[in-house]
């Protein structure tokens, strides 16, 4: 970066934080005014923190208790300080309950006196059973150690369909209902709980079947419903039937359907009240909205649970958030949840909760809202003490606050709007940061291309893999204010590396174009973007070059192209590897990443440039449940395409008819396991 962007950046920066501190309201003993008609959706749209009439009764997707994961808090004093108000345990819960595990059992009962507890009645599929369910080792431990057998009937394959056309099957299920229930009803007392939902979160796990209509899944399979309100009255007549069982064994549990809006005849559900997730697709809040409407319309108990994944760019996702929080707002429903919020939402939310989210199912005490926000701004100003310690770094501390004076609720959610506004411009320079981080990644593949096509001298390859495999945790980190000082402890030293091998790889760049004056004004345009950090503008100079050659035939490098298809229309969090073997021992991870965890494409191709050629390729996957189609795996250059033989194959369906027809495609498809195929390349 020249020293004019530097410094521009620089302003850019401090104005960033000045319009943040310049904001600071009057807080100590300050009143916000109400609106005069909250109910008015245009004063409900604009609602500024404060606004009592605008409160909203946070839930949490999971478990309860001492549980934990990467940037998910799911501890029950955490969640009750941000004024969670209701939880939609998993299907995991009465696993947890049989093991005797305390921290669930105690907070069970102790927030069933201030919140409300849904129970997910998960029972479709194999993972009904225990042994399909991925459990804590210490789980799994404790069951043992009480001998306690796994429980659940086995319904791999099944859904609701089967469930109405065979006794069996729905004997099965309501064998299930009942033990979940029972169990809850001996750990904790039934009056714990205040509802179940017939589904998990995403209810059209359920409806396998009904996927085939809407394209999700091969067209050639046959249907056994074609007819959508065939479907829905067979659904209803299911449903409706589980309702009375679960009536019969305990009246007094509420009961949730377990249908998206779509399978929902109005009038023909029995139901208390309506949980479930929504998370619409870019553009399609306000039809989502509508069609919810449609089918539940707006005076049922409603519970919504919001975001279990997500476009990964904070950007895009923040707008979304407050957009669709804003719909819910508009038509009445206050019962808004969180499934998983990670990173870039979780900060928004906790805003979100703490400014607005004051009412609740049980008193919530002025002290209790107090020691709150003295925690979030103590938390806060730790985390800004060690960024102020990071060299390079310009972070304006915050103001000291006298916790004691804020005197109402509304100057509390003042308070605490105030400071996450603070966090909210620190996570805005950490992505700022993290885009010019993404162009490492187009250093990585420059330095691969030109070791390649010898255009820059082996001494000066150096392996940038792993700042691809680290790519998504510094974006993790970059979104999250409580682990910025270890985004920037990590990509710091990092980046002075880069840009001083950036600056080598321009010398040799210069000096190889001196030699050959058909290459030299691309390499030496490469040589002047790399020494000015512009490393997506120099890798691209070098792929048209590249290209060229290619279409000359003149090319050093070898290629390999691989086209993935994600067959289940939402995101998957499989791995996927790619390794190349060039013979000696010698063999190269060239892809390690889960290309599928956020892209919205279904198909991704992906090419990869060798600087010799493969004697073999494998492709793997990490652990995983699925079906991952793979419509290409091809080594070649402008010369030859590679003759593949089958070496090893693990979990790998059609790969035989593959060798045969490579337009036949492909699938790795392990089930809580890994698998993987290897091709080799014969030299004759």
């Amino acid at each position: 970066m020249t020293m004019p962007a530097q410094l521009i950046k620089h302003c850019f920066f401090c104005a960033f934080w000045l319009a943040v501190l310049a904001g600071l309201p009057s807080i100590i003993g300050a009143e916000t005014p109400r609106p005069a008609d909250p109910a008015n959706a245009e004063r409900v749209e604009s609602a500024q923190p404060g606004m009592l009439a605008n409160e909203i009764n946070g839930g949490w997707y999971g478990l309860i208790g001492q549980h934990k994961a990467s940037g998910v808090y799911s501890d029950t004093a955490t969640l009750r300080s941000h004024h969670f108000n209701w939880y939609w345990l998993n299907r995991q819960a009465v696993i947890f309950l049989l093991a005797d595990h305390t921290d669930l059992r105690k907070d069970m009962i102790a927030e069933s006196r201030r919140a409300r507890i849904w129970v997910e009645l998960f029972w479709w599929g194999d993972r009904s059973s225990w042994q399909g369910m991925d459990l804590d080792p210490e789980v799994k431990k404790r069951l043992e150690e009480k001998g306690i057998p796994p429980g659940g009937s086995n319904l791999k394959g099944k859904d609701w369909f089967d469930m109405a056309e065979d006794p069996i099957v729905m004997q099965n299920v309501k064998n299930d209902i009942k033990w979940q229930l029972d169990t809850i009803a001996q750990r904790v007392g039934i009056n714990t709980i205040h509802g179940v939902i017939l589904s998990e979160e995403e209810p059209n796990c359920g409806i396998r079947n009904l996927r085939f209509l809407d394209g999700a899944v091969e067209q050639k399979k046959k249907l056994r419903y074609q007819n959508r309100e065939e479907a829905r009255e067979v659904l209803a007549r299911a449903h409706n039937e589980l309702y009375e069982y679960v009536k019969s064994l305990y009246p007094g549990v509420r009961v949730s359907p377990g249908f998206y809006p779509a399978w929902v005849k109005p009038g023909t559900l029995k139901y208390d009240a309506v949980v479930m997730d929504n998370y619409p697709g870019l553009g399609q809040e306000g039809k989502n909205m509508n069609a919810w409407l449609r089918a539940y319309g707006s005076e049922t108990e409603q519970y919504v649970l919001l975001w279990g994944y997500g476009n990964l760019d904070s950007k895009v996702e923040l707008a979304r958030f407050e957009k669709v929080v804003g719909l819910h707002l508009q038509h009445g429903i206050r019962n808004l949840g969180f499934f998983n919020p990670r990173f870039s939402l979780l900060d928004p939310v906790f805003r979100l909760l703490d400014t607005r989210g004051v009412g609740s199912y049980a008193p919530y005490d002025m002290t209790e809202h107090r020691a709150t926000v003295s925690g979030l701004m103590e938390g806060t100003r730790q985390m800004v003490d060690e960024l102020r310690k990071i060299k390079g770094l310009d972070i304006p501390q915050l103001p000291e606050v006298e916790m004691s004076k804020p005197s109402t609720r509304e100057s509390l959610c003042a308070l605490a709007d105030y400071v996450y506004k603070y966090r909210r411009a620190a996570l805005d320079a950490a992505y700022e940061k993290m885009s010019e981080i993404k162009q490492w990644m187009d250093f990585n593949q420059l330095i691969q291309l030109a070791h390649a096509e010898e255009w820059i001298h082996d001494d000066l390859v150096m392996e940038y893999s792993a700042i691809v495999r680290q790519g998504r945790k510094w974006e993790s980190l970059s979104q999250e204010f409580r682990t910025l000082a270890k985004f920037y402890g990590e990509i710091l030293p990092m980046e002075q590396k880069i840009r001083a091998h950036a600056v080598s790889v321009a010398g040799s760049l210069s000096k190889t174009a001196e030699g050959d004056s058909n290459i030299r004004p691309f390499l030496e345009k490469a040589a002047e973007d790399l020494k000015t950090g512009s490393y997506s503008s120099a890798c691209g100079r070098l792929v048209e070059l590249q290209k060229r050659l290619f279409c000359n035939q003149t090319e050093k490098s070898w290629q390999v192209s691989l086209v993935l298809r994600n067959p289940y229309g939402c995101p998957q969090g499989v791995d996927v590897i790619l390794a190349a073997d060039f013979g000696g021992g010698s063999q190269r991870v060239i892809y390690h990443d889960t290309p599928f965890i956020a892209a919205k494409e279904q198909t991704i191709e992906l090419n990869f440039i060798l600087s010799a050629r493969p004697q073999a390729l494998t492709l793997a996957t990490g652990s995983w449940a699925g079906h991952l189609a793979v419509r290409k795996l091809q080594a070649f250059n402008s010369r030859a395409i590679l003759a593949a033989k089958l070496a090893e194959e693990d979990h790998a369906k059609g790969i035989h008819e593959y060798m045969k027809n490579p337009d036949a495609g492909f699938e790795l498809s392990p089930w809580g396991s890994a698998s993987h195929v290897k091709l080799t390349f014969p030299t004759k």
